[in-house]
């Protein structure tokens, strides 16, 4: 097969691989990082019908009525120009193998939350919203006296990885607003959760946009 021919060939390949996914804003996943084909949706918080996530098993449908009903946080971080997407396959952080299975991350660089269609449950949502909330709002000398407080080496390092302050407050903050625990973290006090709150940049938007259990499950 010449050069020519084995080009036209690829030029096919990528047209025909193109075609099976959903468009993600802002993705720079290439081929080798996800042999998957990319299934994987952004929400739109403009959006106000809903699909019905109950309806034929479509788990995507499911994760995007779940983040359309902003539990937590999350309704704070879409203010903030956050971007949440939904993956069904393709994202290597969600494909991880091992006893610990990534379930949704906050990407604090592009700003966007990215959530397991699969198993994503409110608790997850809540969890990396309150991420958010750290990044975006949490002053720093709270970090390091909190840290300390929690015997930690830092705000993002410990002994273990659920007890990383940073983890703790995120899996609490969702605690705090009602949502199912993950005894697996270790606990934060409600008080001292609304305390690095207090002490942050931006607590009014905060307390007025966040979304507890019974707002989201009435």
């Amino acid at each position: 097969m010449s050069i020519k021919q084995i080009f036209i060939t690829i030029i096919a390949i990528v047209a025909l691989m193109g075609g099976c996914a959903y468009a993600l804003e802002g993705s720079n996943r290439s081929s080798v990082e996800a042999p998957e084909a990319v299934v994987a949706m952004t929400f739109d918080p403009q959006v106000t019908v809903l699909p019905d996530p109950v309806a034929k098993g479509d788990y995507m449908a499911a994760c995007y009525n779940m983040v359309g009903q902003k539990p937590g946080d999350l309704a704070y971080a879409l203010e903030l120009g956050w971007k949440v997407v939904c993956s069904k396959s393709g994202d290597p952080m969600l494909s991880g193998e091992g006893d610990v299975r990534t379930l949704g991350y906050a990407d604090s660089e592009v700003k966007v939350i990215t959530l397991d269609a699969l198993s994503v449950t409110y608790n997850t949502i809540a969890h990396e919203a309150a991420h958010v909330v750290d990044y975006e709002a949490l002053a720093e000398v709270s970090r390091i006296k909190m840290a300390k407080k929690y015997d930690a080496v830092s705000w993002d390092d410990a002994s273990m990885y659920w007890n990383y302050p940073s983890e703790m407050f995120a899996e609490n903050r969702a605690r705090c607003l009602g949502f199912a625990f993950d005894d697996t973290f270790g606990e934060m006090s409600c008080d001292d959760i609304e305390l690095l709150i207090e002490q942050g940049s931006d607590k009014d938007s905060i307390k007025s946009m966040q979304r507890t259990l019974t707002d989201v499950e009435p």
